[in-house]
């Protein structure tokens, strides 16, 4: 059972309509937990346990979501969030260490706060109680009739970042 459930879904041939606006990428959402990272006009950023992807074109990570199937959507902002190309540089120059997460980030550049949600669910949740969620696609590939976030805790971040850093010093 998900914790937030996507609504507004348009199902998408390919990615062109990431081009452009601003977008929350929610990437392995059947996971516990997923990923997020922003967009702006074709434009990626991101934090992972190994770096930040700053300002990186899209259609290379989005030739691989195809190409591996990999479960996706993205949401896309209304005209009510409006973020600046200097605001999303700065706001993803941090390092994952220590419990920071990749919702902290986006905390940050959206609300300027890195604290302000502790899960991708209670984020949505936010957004789409306060209307700024447009509507959310999904790749053509993809065959659920639902889409969402499930529910997990801070505790459940912390060893999933934990067990990914142990296995990256294990096979370096």
């Amino acid at each position: 059972m998900f914790k937030w459930t996507a609504s507004k879904i348009q199902k998408e041939a390919d990615f062109v309509f990431l081009e452009e606006g601003i977008f929350l990428w929610v990437i392995n959402w059947k996971l516990i937990p997923p990923h997020i990272a922003l967009s702006k006009n074709g434009r990626y950023f991101s934090v992972t346990i190994k770096e930040a992807q700053v300002d990186k074109e899209i259609q290379a990570l989005t030739r691989l979501f195809e190409k591996k199937q990999k479960p996706v959507f993205f949401v896309r902002f209304n005209a009510r969030i409006q973020l600046e190309e200097r605001e999303l540089k700065e706001g993803f120059q941090i390092e994952l260490s220590d419990g920071r997460t990749c919702l902290e980030p986006v905390n940050k550049v959206l609300f300027g706060d890195a604290e302000q949600f502790d899960t991708v669910a209670d984020l949505l949740a936010a957004l789409d109680a306060s209307g700024l969620i447009e509507s959310v696609h999904v790749p053509a590939y993809t065959n659920e009739d639902q889409i969402g976030v499930f529910e997990y805790s801070k505790k459940t971040v912390a060893g999933f970042i934990n067990s990914k850093r142990l296995e990256n010093a294990i096979t370096k």
